[in-house]
């Protein structure tokens, strides 16, 4: 376990999905699963990991018995298109926006991986 999975468990209280490549803090909630940090290495972007990490929470939703999967990309970020991007071809749909933030919702059965 890393610093920052031990970071967000103990002050967050987010479950993390961490390798070599990167991680995800998640947070389990009544109706879905919300993906909090998302994190890349760079030499692994723009890659077909992004649909290996679909199918991961996809497990993860599966796991905890959620039919939805909601995230939030800031617009901030450098890479908040290509987050979007990313999010939206895997068949998430925008359900609010509060600049600076997009939340997306994305249906288990609506995942295309």
């Amino acid at each position: 376990m890393s610093m920052w999975n031990d970071y967000f468990k103990e002050t967050l209280n987010l479950e993390v999905l961490e390798d070599e490549k990167g991680f995800t803090a998640y947070e389990v909630g009544d109706n879905s699963i919300h993906f909090h940090h998302v994190y890349v290495k760079p030499e692994f972007r723009r890659t077909e990991l992004a649909l290996d990490r679909l199918k991961e929470y996809y497990k993860i939703a599966k796991k905890h018995n959620k039919d939805i999967l909601t995230m939030t990309v800031d617009l901030n970020s450098s890479l908040a298109n290509d987050n979007l991007s990313r999010y939206l071809k895997g068949g998430a749909v925008v359900y609010d926006t509060k600049f600076p933030y997009i939340y997306l919702l994305l249906r288990l059965e609506d995942i295309r991986i």
